[in-house]
């Protein structure tokens, strides 16, 4: 009779009893995380020009700093009537008003629509997003251009 501390362990369903050895990378293999492709997307071709990728992130980018900016300078504008005369009472400048939410609503409005557009975007295609993102560009540019220069 053997001894039950020396028997070999069950195979279960194994048919094999060799031993189980990971299998990692070949000697060909890149390593774990690096990218197999040797063109990466967005990055700057050898003609100097940026590819369509960072083009369209640039634009998203400028979009969203645009709407970002109105929104906080629109707020600014807008509660300016109520907070301009009480901080410059003191200055002696009495006619101190605020802007005229004629030209602060508009800007207002128009980073409220940028940063909606910009967290409605997320989800869709990119080419879609270009075009949302380019909107968004040319609506606070408008805004801006109807607040201080008419």
């Amino acid at each position: 009779m053997s001894d039950p501390d020396t028997l070999p362990l069950p195979l279960g369903d194994r048919a094999d009893p060799s031993p189980v050895v990971a299998a990692g990378p070949g000697p060909g293999d890149p390593p774990a995380g690096v990218p197999t492709s040797t063109t990466v997307p967005g990055r700057i071709r050898a003609g100097g020009r940026p590819g369509p990728v960072r083009t369209a992130a640039a634009v998203r980018t400028l979009a969203g700093v645009l709407s970002a900016g109105s929104v906080v300078v629109g707020l600014v504008l807008v509660l300016s009537p109520w907070w301009a005369p009480l901080v410059l009472a003191g200055s002696g400048l009495d006619r101190a008003a605020g802007a005229a939410p004629g030209r602060s609503v508009p800007q207002l409005v128009a980073g409220l629509l940028g940063e909606a557009v910009r967290l409605l975007s997320r989800r869709w295609r990119p080419a879609a997003r270009l075009a949302a993102a380019s909107g968004v560009v040319v609506l606070c540019l408008a805004a801006l251009a109807w607040g201080w220069w008419r």
